[in-house]
């Protein structure tokens, strides 16, 4: 007898795709939570209520065809990759795959990425002091007969890129007070058949060394502690005794605590423990996490 074996497909054998509208918004006849999207491609359709007019409509009757196309450049760029691997290789390069969500998927699909051509792995904004020295790798990822050449566009007042000629480089930044607080520049890599850029965001601080700072120093009843804009906002504060022993923290749980919780850039201890007993009079250590800034501080509770 002849035995046939059913294979059940599950979410991780497929792919749904959907659209989305230049302004972000799910196309109107989006129905399903997608894996990938593309922008709605604009197509003619009939109204319901009419047998004469016609409309435009981003729609998303071309997203699996496109997704379909991008992965058959894939497969064509990279003959040797199994399905599996160009299925999590299309979910970490599509656009929102660092946070996935049942309305938009893993984000906007990418043909570029998904067929594992060189590029430029993001790099996060650069926060850096004037007269501070900040160094940053540099990293391309993807496949190529030789390693890209990594330089910079743009390059503000004391910012260098070093290749290393193996498809790294070292970016150096220096504060420059010359250079205005935010001012953004390209890093490209190239290979010769092909490029791929990336904006980097520079901010610049002042020198004040006291970022981070506490007052009134002694102090009797309370103390307050206080982050500039070049610590950012306060993430945790915890004080310790001089035998090593946490008497009091707070901690910032918010994900994000410069967009919901302004307050954090001023902490207030009002000289008790967790328990909420007055601590005896002494020098304690005080442990600050900032955005941007780490710092530890010496306070004086005199009575």
């Amino acid at each position: 007898p002849t035995i046939t074996q059913v294979h059940t497909l599950t979410g991780t054998d497929l792919f749904a795709t959907g659209a989305v509208l230049e302004t972000a918004v799910i196309s109107q006849n989006h129905v399903v939570p997608p894996i990938d999207l593309l922008l709605g491609v604009p197509v003619i359709e009939a109204p319901s209520l009419s047998v004469t007019a016609s409309l435009v409509a981003q729609d998303l009757t071309l997203s699996t065809p496109l997704v379909a196309g991008g992965v058959a450049l894939a497969m064509e760029r990279n003959p040797n990759i199994t399905a599996a691997e160009l299925a999590d290789l299309m979910r970490i390069t599509a656009g929102g795959s660092s946070s996935p969500d049942n309305d938009f998927g893993y984000g906007l699909f990418s043909a570029f990425r998904s067929a594992n051509l060189p590029r430029l792995e993001p790099v996060d904004d650069i926060q850096v002091r004037v007269g501070e020295e900040i160094e940053v790798t540099v990293v391309t990822a993807g496949l190529s007969e030789s390693p890209p050449s990594i330089s910079g566009i743009n390059l503000p007042e004391g910012v260098t890129i070093l290749d290393n000629i193996d498809g790294t480089a070292l970016l150096t930044a220096i504060g420059n007070k010359d250079n205005p607080p935010e001012v953004v520049f390209q890093i490209i890599a190239d290979v010769g058949y092909l490029a791929d850029t990336i904006s980097v965001m520079l901010q610049t601080f002042d020198s004040n060394p006291n970022s981070i700072y506490a007052g009134p120093n002694p102090f009797s009843e309370s103390i307050w502690f206080y982050a500039d804009a070049a610590a950012g906002i306060m993430r945790t504060v915890t004080i310790f005794n001089m035998a090593g022993e946490k008497v009091w923290e707070r901690v910032n749980h918010s994900p994000n605590p410069s967009d919901v919780m302004t307050e954090w850039d001023i902490v207030r201890w009002d000289g008790r423990n967790g328990d909420g007993e007055s601590v005896a009079p002494g020098v304690y250590l005080v442990c600050i996490q900032a955005e941007r800034r780490t710092a530890r501080l010496k306070v004086l509770k005199t009575d």
